[in-house]
């Protein structure tokens, strides 16, 4: 009997755990600066203010890197143009391959690297992002959602 519970308990233990060992990593814009090779093709998890401009998708550290030429910034590809519209101005989290940039092959916008996004954005309402959300769509459509009753004045 326990030769069959034993390594029944070490495969449930192991298909549980295999969910946390093998999760796209959820990174800091400073751990992209700072280690950047380390995460070259690889998937990663990167939050930040999303700026979507005639010269393309970026997600940036923060708001101000997005307004400022700034290098604490992602160029975001793979995005289609309507999901790129909905999120434009808006703090949010993207998942996908990254891969840096070379320091010499710096354009007209300075930034860290790219990231060919492979999954749905998601997005950070949480309190104290009022402000950075102000002008995002989809934060608009939210606030409407979860405060039915307030008028529009007072949010």
């Amino acid at each position: 009997m326990k030769k069959i519970v034993l390594p029944l308990l070490l495969l449930t233990s192991l298909k549980a755990v295999s969910g946390v060992m093998f999760s796209t990593p959820y990174l800091s814009f400073i751990n992209l600066i700072l280690s950047s090779e380390d995460y070259k093709g690889k998937e990663v998890k990167v939050s930040g203010y999303f700026m979507n401009t005639g010269e393309g998708n970026f997600l940036c550290m923060t708001m101000e890197a997005c307004y400022t030429r700034s290098k604490e910034r992602i160029r975001v590809r793979d995005l289609d143009d309507e999901k790129a519209s909905k999120i434009d101005k808006c703090h949010v989290s993207l998942e996908g391959k990254y891969l840096p940039l070379d320091s010499t092959a710096q354009g007209h916008w300075p930034i860290i690297g790219f990231i060919d996004v492979t999954k749905d954005y998601s997005y950070s309402f949480i309190n104290g992002y009022e402000s950075v959300n102000s002008a995002c769509g989809i934060y608009e459509e939210f606030k409407k959602l979860k405060y039915p009753h307030i008028d529009e004045e007072k949010l």
